[in-house]
């Protein structure tokens, strides 16, 4: 069975899906419901790869799109849906399959009563990052240089970065789970996860706050950071989403409080503040850089 070697879990099988239903907690009611979203981080279909930013395969093509007909159903006339991805491959061929999904699967809501855009990249939502060579990059995209770096440089010249992504990638290939590894240990050279559920949280209020009323945000993207946000929510790691598992947030434009769903449990919690602590502040302009 392939091994998902950006995330560490096993590839799920399972066709589309949608998480549980924000309740309880819920925000409606204490909210009027123009003022809610609707986010849902959903990982992406199953790739052919992750020693190279490749696309999907066909069950990854299959999987989104499915998934993208499962969420028609969830979309009242009104809504307004925005597909933002991670500027990867396999992000951007989930996005473009979850828009193909939908559209075809509308159903009595006719498709003018639902306001369906075109994905398009976020970089807020894009792959945790690793410092390589001056860049930050996708682990997939880092492997190359990895690789080379390995091949044609001593042991004793060999940079920083090099044993951290070595150490992650050595996981990947004996099947364990690097994410783990990364959620769990102080790297020097991998964006932290605390930045990168930061970063999250900042590319949902914005969208949040400058969207349209009745905002469905589909933001297709990476285990990884999505393992991260769901874990800072409910104070522990609650696994591994499988190929376009999502995690759900009911959010207000105010922004100021949110629930989070996730394989049937859900939380409310206060929604991190754009101003960061000033450990964040370095961190996170060196990640957005590249």
């Amino acid at each position: 069975m392939q091994t998902d070697g950006v995330s560490g879990s096993k590839e799920g099988s399972a066709m589309g899906g949608v998480s549980e239903r924000i309740e309880p907690p819920s925000l409606v009611g204490r909210w009027p419901a123009s003022e809610l979203a609707t986010v849902r981080l959903v990982r992406h279909g199953q790739t052919r790869t992750y020693q190279s930013d490749s696309g999907l395969t066909e069950v990854g093509r299959q999987q989104a799109y499915a998934k993208g007909a499962a969420l028609a159903g969830t979309l009242a006339p009104g809504a307004h849906v925005w597909l933002p991805h991670a500027p990867t491959a396999r992000a951007a061929e989930t996005a473009t399959a979850v828009r193909d999904g939908i559209a075809d699967n509308l159903g009595s809501t006719a498709p003018e009563r639902v306001r369906l855009d075109e994905p398009y990249i976020d970089t807020w939502f894009d792959n945790l990052r690793v410092w390589c060579d001056g860049r930050a990059l996708d682990p997939t995209q880092a492997y190359a240089t990895y690789r080379a770096r390995r091949a044609d440089t001593s042991p004793d010249r060999l940079p920083g970065w090099f044993a951290e992504m070595d150490r992650f990638f050595s996981l990947q290939t004996c099947g364990e789970d690097p994410i783990t590894f990364w959620l769990t240990q102080p790297l020097q050279h991998f964006e932290p996860a605390s930045v990168a559920v930061r970063r999250f949280w900042t590319g949902i209020q914005q969208a949040v706050r400058t969207g349209p009323e009745g905002l469905h945000l589909l933001v297709s993207t990476h285990s990884g950071c999505i393992r991260a946000v769901a874990a800072a929510a409910f104070g522990y790691d609650p696994g591994e989403p499988r190929n376009t598992e999502d995690v759900t947030i009911q959010i207000p434009r105010a922004a100021d409080r949110a629930v989070l769903a996730y394989r049937g449990r859900a939380v409310e919690l206060a929604v991190p503040a754009e101003t960061r602590p000033p450990w964040c502040a370095t961190t996170q302009s060196i990640v957005r850089e590249g």
